[in-house]
């Protein structure tokens, strides 16, 4: 928001049958900023899409948060009105109640079947950067960052 503006963070549980069966987390992320214009509503999704100049972001933000929240079985909606701001929900299948070792079991699984590959993560951004590097050492890869 170059002209400055308010960001409003809220979550909430919610059932939507066109997303999926069962009960979501929903995030939502909404802002008074510049919005988004109509025509580029369809592309924010695709990786390496921005509307930001050159060394200013990568476009990866929006294209990671889908690609998460399709993974776990949930979706994004997007609204936006060019000058009015835009508003992002993040829907997660909500976790049903599961015991701790059950949780913990996957990633363990997954450390002693992987091995030591080594994987070069590249990004310009450090707060990015930092989370790829912490989530693929957490799942035992040994990681060079650049």
């Amino acid at each position: 928001m170059p002209e400055g503006g308010t960001v409003r963070i809220a979550s909430a549980c919610r059932r939507d049958e066109a997303v999926g069966p069962g009960d979501y987390a929903v995030i939502s992320v909404a802002d008074t900023g510049v919005g988004i214009p109509r025509h580029l509503l369809d592309k924010v999704f695709d990786p390496f899409f921005t509307t930001k100049p050159i060394g200013k972001g990568t476009g990866l933000g929006l294209s990671q948060v889908y690609g998460i929240a399709q993974q776990s079985g949930g979706t994004v909606r997007l609204e936006s009105d060019e000058g009015q701001g835009s508003t992002v929900e993040i829907w997660l299948r909500a976790a049903s109640a599961v015991a701790e070792a059950e949780v913990l079991l996957p990633a363990e699984v997954l450390r002693a079947q992987t091995p030591q590959a080594r994987v070069l993560v590249v990004e310009d951004d450090p707060g990015v950067r930092r989370f790829i590097v912490d989530s693929l050492e957490m799942l035992g890869y040994a990681v060079i960052e650049a």
